[in-house]
């Protein structure tokens, strides 16, 4: 696990959720983050979240919506954001 990977970047963001008591969400983003990014896509998940490019998330999503799961695929989409825009502020 590299220390700025996506995987990394996801671990984070659930750490915080756990930090402001939201114990449910946490575990949620670690089961999608783990299930559909970091098993199936290791290569990605190892990536240095920075060097995630659009193409990379197009195969997460794709995944899920290949898989009949949009709902989770919405929800990998979010987490996402969220994540990056919890590191971008971090570092205001």
């Amino acid at each position: 696990l590299a220390k700025y990977s996506l995987q990394a970047l996801f671990g984070t963001y659930a750490t915080l959720l756990e930090k402001q008591g939201k114990k449910t969400s946490a575990r949620e983003v670690r089961n999608v983050a783990k299930n559909w990014v970091t098993t199936p896509h290791p290569e990605i998940a190892n990536k240095p979240a920075r060097e995630v490019t659009i193409r990379d998330a197009r195969v997460l999503i794709a995944g899920l919506t290949d898989a009949n799961r949009g709902r989770t695929a919405g929800k990998l989409r979010s987490f996402g954001r969220t994540a990056y825009q919890n590191a971008i502020d971090v570092e205001r």
